[in-house]
């Protein structure tokens, strides 16, 4: 027994050094990586998304996505590249986080197989690689669901829409995918669209008549009425009218 514990605080003390340190990319990963061309790690990908285990959908499992009659109202609206970069740039340290904590949990699964000493070793080994795919299964859900928040923030930003209707819940589309917006919200978000249409046009209306829309026009019309005025009322001078004064 004491050599066992021993053993197991030999083993924390180096995985202290490692993670002080840093550690390589285990062979097996680094190989693939560098050997393997793009489209076929594609491949492998999709392969590997076929034969995974699958789970009940639900808000944490189902993905989310922009509604199809949303999306005409943000290809108007352009988007710093600033933001766009950084955003991206903040997914993939979540994903190479989450990369850290799989290569951790291969190489100690890869330690029991090929090294591990005695049984309570191996189980304490197992014991660890279980709590670590926990917690990396929370975080990897936790963090989806942040990023679509983020997503939906930036629509609600790109659309204008009235924090009084944000509260709405979305509303699946189909089973693999929910809607990032209600139907209740598509139906406010469309009427008060259409009522403020009318309103720029009525606005529009008004401008046109006494502002920037005819002034040419209705400067004309009243340039013809003083002049007909003229041609038929000759102006009245007083002193061509004061015959007495000869």
């Amino acid at each position: 027994m004491e050599e066992i514990i021993r053993n197991v605080v030999r083993q924390m003390d180096v995985e202290k050094e490692e993670k002080a340190n840093g550690n390589e990319i285990p062979l097996d990963i680094s190989n693939e990586l560098a050997n393997t061309l793009s489209y076929q790690l594609q491949k492998n990908f999709k392969k590997c998304r076929r034969e995974t285990q699958r789970y009940t959908l639900d808000e944490w499992t189902t993905p989310e996505k922009i509604n199809k009659t949303i999306l005409p109202y943000l290809k108007r609206h352009s988007t710093e590249t600033a933001i766009v970069v950084n955003t991206i740039y903040k997914i993939t340290e979540n994903t190479r986080f989450q990369a850290r904590v799989a290569m951790e949990i291969f190489e100690q699964l890869q330690y029991v197989l090929q090294e591990a000493t005695s049984q309570a070793e191996a189980t304490a080994i197992i014991d660890k690689c279980r709590e670590q795919s926990r917690r990396l299964a929370v975080f990897g859900l936790a963090t989806a669901k942040a990023q679509e928040k983020e997503a939906r923030d930036y629509s609600d930003k790109a659309l204008n829409i009235p924090i009084s209707i944000r509260h709405l819940e979305s509303a699946e589309e189909d089973p693999k995918t929910k809607n990032a917006y209600s139907d209740e919200f598509l139906n406010k978000f469309h009427q008060a669209n259409f009522e403020q249409k009318l309103v720029q046009q009525a606005s529009g209306s008004r401008g046109s008549f006494f502002g920037q829309g005819t002034p040419q026009r209705w400067g004309n019309q009243q340039n013809n009425y003083t002049n007909s005025s003229h041609q038929n009322h000759p102006p009245h001078h007083p002193n061509n009218n004061t015959p007495n004064n000869q």
